[in-house]
């Protein structure tokens, strides 16, 4: 799932991050529209490092195998379970915001603030999400090793194992 996932969470990383730059340089568009809420703010670092934490680390397990004995397989966990934590707050403090872009962007003829219409932006996503399906689809051989063959517990049989 995470592959599916790289490609377009690093495209809102760096849409974010650019509006977040035109923000600091003063861009009237992007000042009058204001910065998020202090809590938001505060959470941003923290969904980027959780995020990332937990993408990287996942690609590093991939690549090494399941039979490396390495710290990625803890590092991995403890970034979900981070990664779990923030992210709930993140989605509900944009919840309303998205619900409302969303809305905005369904609608025929719909424009972003400064003209340019919204069809660009669907585009740039609908490109985005099939150029993360292509990067999972060449990069999932590589997961074979995690899921041919693999028990639950490489210890025997026993409850949970399959054969």
């Amino acid at each position: 799932m995470g592959l599916l996932l790289v490609l377009p969470v690093l495209w809102k990383m760096a849409t974010t991050g650019y509006r977040f730059v035109r923000y600091c340089t003063g861009d009237e568009a992007y000042v009058r529209r204001g910065a998020p809420p202090l809590v938001l703010r505060a959470l941003g670092p923290l969904m980027i490092l959780t995020t990332l934490a937990l993408l990287a680390t996942g690609i590093t397990l991939l690549l090494q195998g399941p039979g490396h004995r390495g710290p990625w397989r803890l590092l991995h966990k403890a970034s979900f379970f981070a990664w779990v934590a923030v992210t709930p707050l993140h989605v509900l403090g944009h919840l309303r915001e998205a619900v409302v872009e969303s809305w905005h962007d369904l609608r025929p003829g719909a424009e972003d603030a400064d003209g340019r219409p919204r069809l660009i932006r669907r585009l740039t996503l609908v490109a985005v999400l099939l150029l993360g399906v292509g990067f999972a689809t060449v990069v999932y051989p590589a997961a074979a090793s995690w899921t041919a063959g693999q028990g639950f517990r490489r210890d025997g049989p026993g409850i949970g194992h399959r054969r």
